[in-house]
């Protein structure tokens, strides 16, 4: 039995207008942001069907255990072992109210629509603008900073083929200027529902600069764990249509499990650059003479004080 045909029927029709055929062009990452992007332009129009989703780790995603129950069909059945989108030459009858039926018919050929030619053809490269507008209806500023701006800055500095982080990774001092940038702006977008961890925030940002100042490749290594460690309560803050069931037993998961591995690696990782830290400070004799003469006119400046009372 289906519990929510409007979002069978969605699914279904949009598979049918974006692919019919079910060729390689249009994959399942395509298919979980554009009915996302459908379900946010039907409930402008006062239709909701109710998409299981989360916020997580590339951007809005719907959740397949949800997805199963609801529809009747795993998110599965509607791609194929290569990763593309089955074909779905007709859509299913599915009893469901004429001028809603239409409604979704319209929006599904508009935002199709906006990703092709005049020829009906998909534009080269089509896939980033529907990541761009699916992310731009994040909810927070931070994410968007840290995931289209820190991270997408980052991604210049690994392999080109593997994505992996140079062993010999040496930044420019322009690159790294670059970095802090992002780095003060994630300090003023970081959001009240994330209070909890603000001090870990800080205490990872500035294992940040200290790893800017010393290792490069550790650098770009925690901003990555951070991301995966961050999303992890982004999807507890921020879901729709999820049972609450699930969600507990991700809030069990952060707390017992993510947020200690988490506090655990960072300190590893911290100490291990603090040592670095303490082995390259040094004082001049120049800054000691300094330091004395200052304290010595401190001194001075206090028994004078005392005197002339």
């Amino acid at each position: 039995m289906v519990q929510n045909a409007l979002l069978k029927y969605s699914i279904e029709k949009l598979l049918n207008v974006a692919n019919p055929r079910g060729e390689y062009f249009f994959k399942k990452t395509h298919l979980n942001k554009m009915i996302y992007l459908l379900f946010l332009r039907l409930k402008e129009r006062e239709i909701d069907i109710h998409l299981p989703y989360y916020w997580y780790r590339y951007g809005s995603l719907v959740d397949e255990r949800s997805f199963e129950i609801m529809v009747g069909n795993p998110l599965s059945h509607y791609y194929t072992h290569d990763g593309s989108t089955r074909a779905m030459s007709r859509v299913p009858q599915i009893d469901i109210d004429v001028s809603i039926r239409a409604a979704i018919d319209e929006e599904i050929h508009a935002l199709v629509r906006k990703y092709q030619n005049g020829k009906g053809l998909f534009f080269k490269g089509y896939l980033q603008q529907i990541l761009d507008d699916a992310y731009a209806t994040a909810p927070y500023e931070f994410q968007r900073t840290f995931n289209r701006g820190l991270l997408k800055y980052a991604e210049r500095f690994r392999t080109p083929v593997r994505k992996k982080i140079p062993v010999s990774l040496h930044l420019q001092e322009n690159e790294i200027a670059s970095i802090r940038e992002y780095l003060v702006i994630l300090m003023n977008d970081f959001n009240d529902d994330f209070s909890e961890i603000f001090d870990l925030f800080l205490e990872w940002e500035d294992t940040m600069q200290l790893s800017l100042k010393y290792d490069h490749k550790i650098a770009l290594k925690i901003l990555n764990e951070y991301w995966e460690f961050f999303v992890n309560l982004l999807r507890i803050n921020k879901h729709e249509n999820i049972p609450r069931s699930e969600v507990d037993e991700w809030i069990r998961k952060f707390h017992e499990h993510d947020l200690i591995i988490f506090k655990k690696n960072l300190k590893k990782t911290r100490n291990y650059l603090l040592l670095q830290d303490l082995g390259n400070s040094s004082v001049s004799e120049e800054i000691d003479h300094s330091v004395d003469q200052i304290m010595d006119y401190a001194f001075q400046l206090s028994m004078n004080n005392r005197l002339s009372r």
